[in-house]
């Protein structure tokens, strides 16, 4: 049965941590800079690695989970689920931790476009794949949406990916010249969005190269706009990139905190006197 649980007011921040403290210390302190109301709930589904450097966010909740064999997205949406069972306040937020939030108050701008039958917005994937990831709809690297009737509708964001069946389609497409449908972390959302009567909203995405960019980084960092303006940056690489070690992820780094007007120095030093 659905949890019909009452939902405190107010927003849920749930993210996973894979050895990516430092990641999500970097995407905490950029969403709290440019909220409207800091007085959010922060959720971490901790799968590996130390998290003791987040001890100091406000309202931070950091539970286990243990994901055995699990690997790559098929943990990655196992811990989705998890967050999502734990989720007490109206509204939730799922994203990576490789972001940072460049808009003032995004809080506010995504949860009053939640209204008639609009339930989610968020960060879309890059056009350029084309058929093989959902278009047009909000995906879990940032993923901000009304939590009653999202719960009451179930939905499992594990992959379909990885069993002999799903490797053998997908290459089977692949050699016959198609784009077939990469069945990742959250790809069962649209369609059930869909069967439900419910919308998403989602961002526009905006590649490094293009004029309007802002995080222009040499390197592949997607980058969402809303209504004309810069909202969100993605990393993209934080399962392989360590937060300050790797150059790209430090040009990233570098580029977020300039148009931030972050001292460069001052947030790095604090982010590396904590635990991986």
């Amino acid at each position: 049965m659905p949890d019909t649980s009452p939902l405190a007011p107010g927003l849920t921040v749930g993210v996973v941590n894979w050895h990516s403290a430092r990641f999500i210390r970097f995407l905490e302190r950029s969403m709290r800079a440019k909220a409207a109301s800091a007085n959010y709930r922060f959720l971490v589904c901790n799968t590996g690695g130390d998290v003791s450097g987040l001890a100091d966010i406000p309202n931070l909740t950091i539970f286990e989970a243990d994901m055995g064999r699990l690997v790559g997205s098929d943990a990655h949406g196992t811990a989705m689920n998890a967050l999502a069972e734990r989720l007490s306040t109206e509204y939730a937020v799922l994203l990576d931790p490789d972001m940072a939030v460049l808009a003032d108050d995004w809080d506010r701008l995504c949860i009053d476009e939640l209204h008639g039958d609009c339930l989610a917005i968020g960060a879309p994937y890059d056009r350029r794949v084309g058929s093989m990831r959902y278009q047009n709809f909000p995906a879990l690297f940032f993923f901000l949406f009304k939590v009653a009737p999202f719960r009451a509708m179930r939905i499992d964001m594990r992959p379909d990916i990885s069993g002999l069946w799903a490797r053998t389609r997908f290459r089977a497409g692949r050699a016959l010249g198609l784009s077939p449908e990469s069945r990742d972390t959250g790809f069962r959302l649209p369609r059930e969005f869909a069967r439900h009567g419910w919308t998403g909203k989602a961002f526009a995405f905006v590649h490094g190269g293009d004029p309007e960019s802002v995080i222009v980084t040499g390197q592949r960092s997607d980058e969402f706009h809303w209504r004309g303006r810069p909202i969100l940056t993605h990393q993209g690489r934080s399962g392989q990139r360590p937060f300050w070690e790797h150059p790209l992820s430090r040009a990233w780094v570098e580029r977020v905190c300039a148009y931030l007007e972050w001292d460069t120095e001052k947030v790095v030093n604090d982010i590396m006197g904590r635990p991986a």
